[in-house]
């Protein structure tokens, strides 16, 4: 089994994201590491990534760009969040969750009824964050049902 091991790393914040200073940084690690041992670079979804992997593949006809999927599905996800019915449903959540964790015993009612489990989690991207936490809410439904249906909640001052 080969290891593979990490060569460099560039920090370009201090310079301009010019396509030209991309180019040059990309080039430049390209020809460090050697055209022979690269075939594919993975850059950000910028117009000026995407231009600077279009000048990479013509200068060396071997080497493929693509754009970060992750990122792609990110961009997509925060479109669909964009939709009127998505986002009238996010927001609708949103106030739900908002209120169950500022309220102690409500908060206190939720996990006791979907048995210590969460219906919101953070997540490492923020584009995701929404739907996550509709699956999350949805996989709960009939625990929270039963929580607001329930003897603890109809008789507390919540229920109001």
């Amino acid at each position: 089994m080969e290891l593979h091991h990490f060569l460099k790393f560039v920090d370009p914040s201090n310079a301009s994201k010019t396509t030209e200073n991309l180019y040059k940084i990309l080039r430049d690690v390209v020809l460090r590491v050697g055209l022979e041992n690269v075939v594919h670079v993975v850059t950000d979804n910028a117009a000026n990534y995407v231009v600077v992997g279009k000048l990479l593949e013509v200068e060396f006809p071997n080497l493929y760009c693509s754009p970060c999927v992750a990122h792609c599905i990110n961009l997509m996800l925060l479109d669909i969040g964009k939709i009127d019915e998505v986002s009238e449903v996010v927001s609708l959540a949103s106030k739900i969750t908002r209120y169950i964790y500022n309220h102690c015993y409500a908060l206190y009612l939720m996990r006791k009824h979907t048995d210590g489990r969460e219906i919101l989690c953070p997540t490492l991207t923020c584009f995701a964050n929404n739907i996550i936490d509709l699956q999350r809410i949805s996989a709960k439904k009939d625990s929270l049902r039963a929580m607001v249906t329930s003897r603890d909640w109809t008789s507390s001052t919540y229920a109001k």
